[in-house]
């Protein structure tokens, strides 16, 4: 296996683990610091963002530390460390998101405030499902939309007509050529499956889910893809 691929498979055991509030043994994360400091993350574009938003959530030091080292656009990099600015302050206490996002800040990344506060209002139930399709279907990047739609099923999958919401980010998902749809983001947009009561819109739906998975299998990671299953 790559040590990229390692990596991103040893980082989405640790973010599930701190989600559940496991223990999270210093081997594993032992292994993860190594294996961090060993590959060359400018030569893998995007897919290092993808690494550290699973590492935020547990070492944002680390994956701030890859980050930085990537040279993407600077639209695409601002929509990153936005990103994960936002996942620092879900997951992280006040000291260390705070800490997180003043070191984002000094390095002079732009921050989109407005794009924030769509994050803020769509975690935090203040939107309908037609409300956060409305206001994604406004943002011009595919990445951006597919992160405020995957925030809100993450926290409204039990909330009437997640299924539009799914079927929205899906088709953009499938639809978008400047974002590589793979196994993490099926998984978490499958989420929502479980809210929906019509067994017959789940059925269309999972047929959608199905029709992607051999591209999943190709990009991975492999721990969400089998979670997909």
């Amino acid at each position: 296996m790559p040590k990229e691929d390692k990596l991103h498979y040893l980082s989405i055991i640790a973010n599930r683990k701190t989600e559940m509030k496991e223990y999270l043994e210093p081997d594993l994360l032992e292994q993860i610091t190594s294996l961090a400091k060993q590959i060359d993350t400018r030569g893998l574009g995007e897919r290092t963002f993808q690494i550290c938003e699973q590492l935020i959530t547990f070492a944002p030091e680390l994956a701030l530390d890859l980050a930085e080292n990537v040279k993407p656009d600077i639209s695409t990099r601002n929509s990153a460390f936005a990103h994960l600015s936002a996942l620092a302050l879900e997951a992280l206490d006040q000291a260390r998101s705070e800490k997180t996002i003043e070191r984002i800040k000094a390095s002079g990344i732009s921050f989109r405030i407005e794009f924030m506060q769509k994050l803020y209002s769509a975690v935090s139930g203040k939107w309908s499902a037609i409300e956060v399709i409305a206001h994604a279907a406004r943002l011009e990047k595919a990445r951006d939309r597919l992160f405020l739609l995957r925030s809100w099923i993450q926290w409204n999958s039990k909330v009437e007509g997640c299924a539009a919401v799914v079927r929205f980010a899906l088709d953009t998902a499938i639809k978008a050529t400047d974002y590589t749809i793979n196994a993490t983001v099926l998984r978490q947009l499958a989420d929502g499956l479980e809210g929906i009561a019509s067994e017959e819109e789940t059925r269309a739906l999972v047929g959608k889910f199905d029709g992607q998975k051999a591209t999943a299998l190709l990009l991975g990671p492999s721990l969400d893809y089998v979670r997909l299953q």
